[in-house]
């Protein structure tokens, strides 16, 4: 990070909250050059920044990510605009995929039905998947904005997947599961 100043570097890890869903303290460190001791004593000098100006939003960290989040007290007010960026079943249709990956797109089809069509098709042009053709299909794949959009590295996609809910979105009841 080229600029020297205490107020540099927080405006610069500020606009890094802000621009992500959250980052890590290793992650806020590497993109910044500072020291973990120094990037946490800017994020405290943040939250605290945020707490005197009543914005209406706060620094905060939550299960190891630091984040600019609205506060509770006003969520009711906003949540109208607050939508979600990916629906609830284009947002399934992703787990499952990621939960497979790399998948076929009529297997998906086939545990989802023909509305995971147009999600796979809204995910493929939002940059959230790939697809290559093979034989009458296609193969769907994780792209780097999945790993980013969702702060995970990959291989732990699965791991953060619980298969009972991924079977609850396909479908699937009693002791059968989907085959990882």
């Amino acid at each position: 990070m080229k600029s020297t100043s205490t107020e540099d570097k927080k405006a610069v890890i500020g606009a890094l909250l802000f621009a992500s869903h959250g980052l890590k303290i290793e992650e806020i460190c590497e993109r910044t050059k500072v020291s973990e001791e120094e990037a946490l004593r800017i994020l405290s000098e943040l939250k605290r920044d945020y707490e005197l100006i009543n914005l209406g939003i706060e620094v905060v960290e939550e299960q190891r990510f630091w984040k600019i989040k609205i506060k509770d007290e006003f969520i009711d007010k906003v949540k109208e605009f607050a939508k979600p960026e990916i629906g609830r079943g284009k947002m399934e249709t992703l787990a499952v995929i990621a939960w497979k990956s790399p998948v076929k797109q009529s297997e998906i089809v086939k545990m989802r039905g023909n509305k995971a069509y147009e999600h796979i098709k809204e995910l493929f042009e939002e940059g959230f998947i790939t697809m290559q053709p093979f034989a009458r299909t296609f193969i769907l794949t994780l792209t780097d904005k999945f790993f980013e959009y969702f702060n995970i590295r990959k291989g732990e996609e699965k791991s953060l997947l619980n298969r009972n809910e991924i079977n609850k979105m396909i479908g699937v009841e009693g002791d059968k599961n989907v085959e990882t």
